[in-house]
Parts: structure tokens; C-alpha cells; sequence
């Protein structure tokens, strides 16, 4: 069963679109349901239209290249990446990157070597070497890339905008099932960067700016529902709950899932996890939301 399909078994079901077609050139957006009401739906169009010249991929599909993104963006580490300046060579290090991507799908960072992404991108060692240190700048270009689409699928989740009309427990809700959702579509990518930021303090500069960005970017959101809370303090407890979810899947994808009463499946996590932010939040839950 899919991940975004609701069942009886959900306490606070999402209101979802009956069409995902709309929005499908938004790439991770075609999974993010849109409210039913047409102004709010032309309002996000309009919104992720103007996110910026980034295209919103979806994570962990398609090529690594973001339309917008030149070779001296890449990076803020001076040397660790040499930015091309023409654009055959922007090919050739655009080659180098999709191949590593690919092969993060097959297997861990740590079993890839150079060898293995100069063969599947099908160029030499030296122009490997012309362009990056050792394979950790590869990774790096990728991290950077996931961090700017995080960046804008996470600022047009949380435009308020988007959630009028619509109770914060739906919020919630959505927010958890799609953070699930992108560990596992962008699980390889996420294990690689978050093991290299355990040891290397440019994966966990990049790491802390990306959680923190999406941490704020809730907490924003939330605090213009404080209405629909009962906590003491809203924005402490916004924070609780991206700690709580960040932290178990960060957890969940390094060891995997070891208690005996862990979730038996990602529906049975999200349910889980909804319910422990509601909690956190002591999120006014709306009669009409529970089911009979």
C-alpha cells in the first residue's frame, strides 16, 4: 500500500486532491496533497512558481543537475570542487554527479570508489581529479543541491497560504507523512551525508543549516496557529516536534528499526509520529477531523 493513501486507520486524516496533475511540474510537489479550495491551489501555483530559478526536483529522482544552479554555486568551500567554466566541462562534472547518484541507489557512500563513479560516468580518472579532490566533493555537490530543493519545497509547505481554511492537526499530519516519505525516496543520499557530517565539519555545517531552515520555516507556520494549541510554550514545543521526527528517522536510518514494538510500516510510523507532535503541541483536534 502507498505511503500517501489514507485508511480508516489514520485519527487525523488530510484532506488530499483528487488529481495530482496540476502540480506535477513541481516536481516533489506532486506529492504534496493541494487543498481543495481552487483560490488557495492558484494561490500555490503561483507561489512555487515563484520559489526561485532552482527547479523543485523530486528527491532522489531524476538527474542531479538543477536548472539555475551554475558551476560557482556549488559550493562555499574554495578548491574542494573546481567550477567548471565552460559548458562541456559543466557536462563532464554533471556526469560525475548523476553517476554517484545512481550509484548511492545501488549501495552505501562507503562501498563506492572513484573507480566506481569514473566507470559509470564513463570518463577518465584525470578528468575526475580536474574537477574534484576525491569523492566526498561529489557527495558535497549533492548535499548542497538536496539542501536547495529542501529549502524551497519546505518554504511553499509552510506559506500559510496554503493551509487556510484547513485545521493545523492536517499540518501536522502531512508534514510528518512527507518528511517520512523523503527519507525513503532520498534514503541513500540522506546516510551518506548525515555519516560524512559525523566526521567532516563541511557536511555538518551544511546539515545544521539545512535542519535548521526547515525547523524555522515550521516553527513560523505554527506560530500563526497558537489558537488551535494549548502548550505553555509554541515555539519550544514546534521545536520538540521537528527534534521528535528528525531524530527518529535520523535513528531509523542508520540502525534501522531494532525495539520489539517498533511500527510495523511506514503508515503505522506516520500514525505514531502524528499522534507524539499532536501530544507535543496539545493540538486542539477538531471533532469533525476524528472519525466515529
Amino acid at each position: 500500500m502507498s505511503l500517501g493513501q489514507p485508511t480508516s486507520r489514520e485519527k487525523h486524516p488530510v484532506r488530499r486532491r483528487s488529481t495530482d496533475e496540476d502540480l506535477s511540474r513541481f516536481g516533489w510537489f506532486r506529492y504534496v496533497p493541494v487543498l481543495e479550495a481552487p483560490q488557495v491551489r492558484d494561490r500555490m501555483k503561483t507561489c512555487c512558481k515563484s520559489a526561485g530559478s532552482v527547479t523543485l526536483c523530486a528527491m532522489g529522482e531524476g538527474s542531479a543537475h538543477l536548472s539555475g544552479l551554475r558551476g560557482d554555486d556549488m559550493t562555499d568551500d574554495k578548491g574542494w570542487v573546481r567550477a567548471p567554466r565552460q559548458a562541456r566541462s559543466q557536462a563532464t562534472l554533471e556526469r560525475f554527479v548523476e553517476a554517484t547518484r545512481q550509484l548511492l541507489e545501488e549501495r552505501g557512500f562507503e562501498d563506492i570508489t572513484v573507480a566506481d563513479i569514473v566507470n559509470k560516468a564513463e570518463r577518465t580518472v584525470g578528468s575526475f581529479y580536474a574537477r574534484f579532490d576525491d569523492k566526498y566533493a561529489v557527495l558535497h555537490v549533492l548535499v548542497d543541491r538536496l539542501h536547495q530543493r529542501i529549502g524551497d519545497v519546505v518554504r511553499a509547505f509552510c506559506d500559510p497560504v496554503r493551509w487556510e481554511g484547513v485545521p493545523l492537526a492536517d499540518f501536522v499530519a502531512e508534514s510528518v507523512r512527507l518528511n517520512v516519505q523523503a527519507y525513503r525516496r532520498s534514503g541513500s543520499l540522506f546516510r551518506a551525508a548525515l555519516q560524512a557530517s559525523a566526521t567532516d565539519e563541511r557536511f555538518r555545517r551544511r546539515r545544521m543549516e539545512t535542519m535548521q531552515l526547515c525547523a524555522e520555516e515550521q516553527k513560523r507556520f505554527v506560530l500563526t496557529r497558537t489558537d488551535e494549541m494549548a502548550c505553555a510554550n509554541p515555539a519550544r514545543a514546534s521545536d520538540m516536534m521537528f527534534e521528535l521526527v528528525s531524530a527518529t528517522l535520523d535513528h531509523e536510518l542508520l540502525f534501522g528499526r531494532f525495539t520489539t514494538t517498533s511500527p510495523a510500516n511506514d503508515l503505522e510510523l506516520v500514525e505514531e509520529l502524528t499522534d507524539q507532535c499532536l501530544h507535543v503541541l496539545r493540538v486542539r483536534v477538531p471533532a469533525d477531523s476524528i472519525p466515529s
